[in-house]
């Protein structure tokens, strides 16, 4: 359908599909099966692309009846985005199709299910791109300045302006953790 909610969810089950390969069975990253979930995070991110496309081309009304939506749509892409060009999978879905392609090699004809991979550099200003529409839809949230410094700094930015985001995640973090569970990530980054 042309929903926003329907590309949004669907994107999130198949996120949540990999997020279980990649915790609970290690097996799979071993052996063929990191195929069959490089597939799986393809198709969550197309899902995403998929609803911002829809975004884009809403009215500013349905924009604004649809913010709560939307914050959730550009931080979860990103952070998909950035796992997805990570380790474990380390922009496997991007390399792989589920289509075979058939080239013309030293030895004749083949076939072949990968594709020449992205620049890694490319995707972390796309991931950057993405985490800072995150930032600036929810400012409150850590969880997108955390992963926003660490693009930051990954693509080499000026240490200042990583520090700042990482410290103002820090902050966020000790509003939105509970005294028993205290949120620890940024404060750890911070640190080492």
């Amino acid at each position: 359908t042309n929903r926003l909610e329907s590309g949004l969810l669907l994107a999130q089950s198949y996120g949540y599909l990999v997020e279980d390969d990649l915790i609970w069975t290690s097996d799979k990253l071993n052996s063929d099966r990191k195929n069959f979930t490089a597939i799986l995070q393809k198709k969550s991110l197309l899902c995403y692309l998929k609803a911002i496309s829809m975004f884009i081309n809403m009215s500013e009304e349905e924009k604004k009846r649809s913010k709560p939506m939307i914050n959730v749509l550009w931080s979860s892409f990103a952070k998909e985005l950035y796992n997805a060009c990570m380790q474990p999978m380390d922009r496997l879905c991007f390399r792989i199709t589920t289509l075979p392609k058939f080239m013309l090699g030293q030895n004749g004809f083949y076939e072949t299910h990968y594709e020449k991979p992205i620049n890694c550099t490319t995707l972390l200003k796309v991931i950057l791109f993405a985490f800072q529409w995150a930032t600036k839809l929810d400012p409150t949230n850590w969880s997108n300045l955390f992963f926003l410094s660490k693009v930051q700094f990954k693509l080499g930015e000026d240490l200042e302006i990583v520090l700042n985001s990482l410290i103002l995640s820090c902050e966020l973090s000790l509003k939105s953790g509970s005294s028993s569970e205290p949120v620890i990530e940024p404060h750890y980054r911070l640190c080492s």
